[in-house]
């Protein structure tokens, strides 16, 4: 009976000791193990980008150095731009009179109705002209807009009217044109 107590006490020992060291391996040093693996692979990609950040630190400081050459050059520009002479684009009744007496826009009245400043802009203006047109064909008056429009840039059509005015029986044009020009 002795023999048989202690085989069983011999192989409660051998699974309690197995049981022990597997709980030991799977509940402390996998844990370890997995983290450990982790670490080794963020510290693998953190080399990478350390490796790679030098040549991007590189390029970035490259580009800066581009920059400020450029703004060098930008500055000799414009010191370059100051001491030519501007001449000044200036739209006059005449042009626009002649704009429209090409198209069969005859005694047409063309004044100025304003110059503002444009903010941001050294040197440009906001010309306002307006015209009107007495006895005006509509197709004609819409065609001389369309090239005035075309052949000037930097023109806007803002205001438009056609119609008869109150105890008249020709038909009457009246139109507001602004330009942007620079001194």
């Amino acid at each position: 009976m002795y023999g048989k107590q202690l085989i069983q006490a011999a192989v409660l020992l051998a699974l309690v000791l197995f049981a022990s060291l597997y709980s030991y391996i799977e509940f402390f040093v996998a844990p370890l193990a997995r983290e450990r693996e982790t670490l080794l692979a963020k510290i693998s990609t953190a080399d990478t980008q350390f490796a790679t950040g030098g040549s991007q630190l590189k390029k970035i400081l490259a580009e800066e150095e581009a920059e400020k050459k450029n703004e060098g050059q930008d500055r000799l520009l414009e010191r370059l731009m100051q001491t030519i002479p501007a001449v000044p684009q200036v739209i006059c009744p005449t042009l626009l009179s002649r704009l429209l007496t090409q198209h069969g826009v005859t005694g047409a009245k063309v004044f100025v109705t304003g110059f503002l400043p444009l903010k941001g802009i050294e040197g440009g203006l906001l010309q306002s002209w307006a015209f009107e047109s007495p006895q005006t064909k509509p197709f004609a008056i819409g065609e001389a807009m369309a090239d005035i429009e075309n052949q000037l840039p930097m023109a806007q059509i803002t205001d438009f009217q056609i119609g008869r005015k109150p105890a008249e029986t020709v038909v009457h044009s009246e139109c507001s044109v602004q330009f942007v020009t620079f001194r």
